[in-house]
Formats: structure tokens, sequence, C-alpha cells
């Protein structure tokens, strides 16, 4: 049977050495890819904890409301060029979804009000509170899309 194989499906030695050669070049290319994802989402998620420092993941100190807009809304052009930068090391089928989690949380991060924030601690179980105003829930669910693409 191989020898039938042989003569009608002839394999040059040559061509094992070449696909050989491809898949390891491929292979090697991948690890740098990957070696390349995972340095840019380290630095992507160090500007996210640097830039929402004492806010996210959880207010860890009392800073009144007005610093904590300023400071939400200082972060907006370091994440945002960050994330333009980590953009590239991702792979071509996430950067749309990614383009979007960013844009979201910009938009969010322009519209957090955090005496909102307040109203809703102090009139909590209040009748007459709107259900959409939780600035921090909306401000915490942008951080952590913008954090599912940096594992």
């Amino acid at each position: 049977m191989e020898e039938l194989f042989g003569i009608y499906f002839p394999i040059p030695p040559l061509s094992i050495w070449i696909v050989s050669g491809l898949t390891t070049f491929v292979v090697i290319l991948l690890g740098i890819a990957g070696r390349n994802y995972l340095k840019a989402s380290e630095r992507f998620k160090e500007i996210i904890y640097t830039e929402l420092k004492g806010i996210y993941p959880k207010i860890v100190v009392y800073i009144e409301p007005k610093k904590i807009e300023e400071q939400i809304t200082n972060s907006i052009i370091p994440i945002k060029t960050g994330g333009e930068i980590f953009k590239d090391s991702l792979p071509s089928f996430c950067v749309g979804c990614f383009r979007r989690a960013l844009d979201h949380y910009c938009e969010t991060a322009r519209k957090t009000n955090w005496d909102e924030q307040l109203a809703l601690q102090k009139f909590h179980n209040s009748p007459t509170m709107p259900v959409y105003v939780k600035p921090k829930e909306n401000l915490y669910k942008a951080v952590n899309d913008l954090l599912k693409f940096a594992k």
C-alpha cells in the first residue's frame, strides 16, 4: 500500500524541511505576539489602577465628591491613550469590542456625577430615588469591561 501511495503521491524530501521550517516560524511568531500581549496588558492595567487610585477597585478613604469627579475626568485621556496603544496588541476580532468598551468608559467617566452617588447612599431606600442613578456601579462596570480585555 505504501508503495502505491509513493508512486501516485510522491513527497520530495525537501518539502518536509520547508513545512517544518514554516511551522516553526509560525510558532515563534505566535510566541512573540503572546509575549507582546502580556506586556501590553500589564501596562494597560497599571495605567487604569494608577489613574483610578483610591477609587477603583474600592474607595479606600473618604474623598470629596468634586475631587473624585475631577480624578475620574482627568483619567479619561491617559486611559484612552493607553487603550489605543493596547489595542494594537489585541487580536483583530477583539479590537471592535475593545473600542466600544473604551468609548463607553470615556462616556461614563464624563457623565459621572458623584453627588448622585452621595444622594443614592443617603436616600438608599427612598421610593422617590430613581433606580437608574447608580454612578459608582456604572463606572465600575465600565472599568471592568475594559479590564476583561487585559487578562
